[in-house]
């Protein structure tokens, strides 16, 4: 059986998945933030979306990187935990060559 990472790079070679990868690559990055800034506030999901004002579920969908949330959403779990958002853009080019590495 082949481990996941050498699928994945082998995958990596068909158009199609790849762009797949790509397109979804910002809300993976995200989710991860999100998740890594609730585990440093200390706090539950449970609290942290009471917080929010939005349903645990909304939040849950927010951390599976599946979901593309919204800034006012973003905005309202920097508040709840206590965190700061900040939103920058970097060249496509870059991205993709340190993607392709």
């Amino acid at each position: 059986m082949k481990a996941i990472s050498k699928l994945h790079t082998q995958w990596l070679k068909r158009p199609r998945y790849k762009k797949k990868v790509t397109d979804t690559q910002a809300e993976h990055e995200l989710a991860q933030k999100v998740i890594r800034a609730r585990i440093n506030s200390g706090l539950s999901q449970k609290i942290i979306s009471k917080k929010m004002g939005i349903t645990l579920s909304s939040l849950l969908r927010v951390e599976s990187g599946s979901y593309r949330t919204s800034i006012n959403t973003l905005i309202k779990f920097a508040i709840a935990t206590n965190t700061v958002l900040l939103i920058s853009f970097e060249s496509l080019e870059n991205l993709t060559e340190e993607f392709d590495a």
